[in-house]
Formats: structure tokens, sequence, C-alpha cells
């Protein structure tokens, strides 16, 4: 019987490699800042997410037989808000893994985004969030309004931090 060998071969990848691993233990932002940051993006989201409901109730529910609106607005809201800062740090590490930085506008598409995914992801659980959303268009639609006023908030926010 014959033995075979076998052979590494080199085998180009296109997925892109960190060229350092994240290093999420030590933080770049203050944790006083993304309170901050939590309580400011929780304030607009509720603002907004209620003018929706007020104006299109057929479009943005809040609420269901059990979770009554107020309480639907506000765990909506606080889930998108977490959401938003917990991307805040993840985000800054991999910069730093990376050395690059991200413009103010790299930002926005990044919160556009991460409010897209968000809704859609609160929509999905309506039964227990209380929060829904009639279809992704609006919760696209929805995201472009977040986040045009979550970026003139973060930046006097950021004004006023500094």
């Amino acid at each position: 019987m014959k033995k075979t060998t076998l052979t590494k071969r080199a085998v180009k990848s296109t997925v892109p490699v960190l060229k350092k691993p994240l290093d999420v233990a030590t933080p770049t932002t203050p944790f006083n800042w993304l309170v901050i940051h939590f309580v400011g993006l929780f304030f607009v989201n509720s603002i907004i997410l209620y003018a929706v409901n007020m104006i299109f109730p057929q479009l943005l529910v809040l609420g269901t037989h059990v979770i009554s609106p107020l309480m639907a607005l506000v765990s909506g809201s606080a889930l998108l808000s977490l959401l938003l800062v917990a991307a805040m740090p993840i985000t800054e590490a991999f910069q730093k893994a990376q050395k690059f930085t991200l413009t103010t506008m790299q930002w926005t598409g990044l919160y556009f985004i991460l409010n897209f995914i968000g809704l859609w992801l609160i929509s999905r659980l309506a039964e227990e969030v209380g929060l829904g959303v009639s279809s992704w268009m609006v919760a696209a639609g929805l995201a472009v309004v977040l986040d045009c006023i979550q970026a003139i908030v973060i930046s006097m926010l950021m004004k006023k931090m500094k």
C-alpha cells in the first residue's frame, strides 16, 4: 500500500483579515459618554416613534392586547438605543485594530444601517416588545428620519461634552 502525503497549498482568501485582534477590553469611549448617548438616543427615539405612531398609526403600531402603548414605546426605544450605543465601542475597537477612523458621513451611514436592522428586528418581536412596523420600506423610511435627527442630537451632545 502506497502512503500519500498531503501538501499544504497556499489558498488565497477574499475575506478581509484583521491586522490585529480586536481589543474590546480597553474601551476608548468613557462610560459616562455612553450613558449620555443612551439617554439622548432614548429620548429622540421615543419622540420620533410616538410622533410617527400618531401621524401614521397604520404603519407603526405601538402596543398589543397585553402590552400598553407606553410600555411598547419605552421598550422599543430602549432596545434600539441599546443597539446603537453597544455598536459604538465595538466600532471604535475595530477602527483601532485597523488603524483608521470613520468620518461623520460613515458614522451616519452606519447608524442608518443599525437603525434599519434594529427596527426590523424589533418589529419581528412585536408580540414581546409591542412595537410593530407594517413593512421593510416603512422601517427604511423611519431609519432615515431617525438617522438624521440622531446625527443632530449626537453632534450637539459631543459639542457639549468637549
